[in-house]
């Protein structure tokens, strides 16, 4: 009969499992794409804090990050949209769930109309609307030109 000793030796830690479970199976490369990805995380046009933070904790959790460190709470802070940034800063957050329901409410109360606009993207420029017009500026003189072409 084995004795705990021989058995304990036979299994490594959870921790070590993991890690070699990881470079066993994992694609080459993953561990540093996920950090790069990590570290150029910022909340995205049309994205919400909420999507946004679910994001955030999702990659922390893979990288194995603790969410309550102070730099990570800046990192969180920092890659909002700037407008909730400015505003969460004089809350001085200590965590990342008082930050998210504080930049929540920023959200829900100061997005600016003009932000994330749906129709903004899609309204054409002025040079757009008629591509044949073209308006050149000429020594302080505006001078209308307009293209011609021909049909082959």
């Amino acid at each position: 009969m084995r004795s705990s000793n021989s058995v304990g030796n036979l299994l490594s830690p959870w921790p070590s499992f993991i890690f070699a479970l990881k470079e066993q199976f994992y694609p080459l490369g993953y561990k540093q794409k996920a950090l790069m990805d990590w570290q150029y995380l910022r909340q995205g046009r049309g994205q919400d804090v909420q999507s946004f933070t679910k994001e955030f904790r999702k990659q922390a959790l893979n990288l194995g990050i603790a969410l309550d460190l102070p730099e990570v709470i800046t990192k969180y802070i920092g890659s909002l949209r700037r407008y909730i940034r400015h505003s969460l800063l004089l809350f001085e957050p200590t965590t990342i769930d008082s930050a998210s329901v504080k930049a929540i409410h920023l959200e829900n109360r100061e997005t600016p109309e003009w932000y994330d606009h749906p129709k903004r993207a899609e309204q054409p420029r002025k040079w757009e609307k008629n591509p044949l017009v073209h308006i050149v500026r000429k020594r302080g003189m505006m001078k209308k030109i307009v293209g011609s072409f021909t049909l082959s």
